[in-house]
């Protein structure tokens, strides 16, 4: 069944958060300030949700990122 997140939701807010998120980091760099922030800002978020989605949507990120920037080596 499908859900629908109405906008001004909780859900629908985390989402929205976690897409500027992924703007905001898309394309990892090989710098201790990106990496410094990321994991600031995706703790941020975890705590700003406090839910098991936002937990493994942040560390979701940083995993790619993390290996994205790794084949880039």
């Amino acid at each position: 069944m499908e859900k629908q997140f109405q906008k001004g939701t909780e859900e629908f807010m985390m989402f929205a958060d976690f897409y500027n998120l992924c703007k905001r980091f898309w394309i990892p760099e090989d710098t201790d300030k990106y990496w410094e922030e990321l994991v600031t800002e995706t703790g941020k978020f975890s705590r700003k949700y406090d839910s098991v989605y936002a937990r493994h949507l942040a560390m979701g990120l940083m995993g790619a990122l993390e290996e994205l920037n790794k084949e880039r080596k």
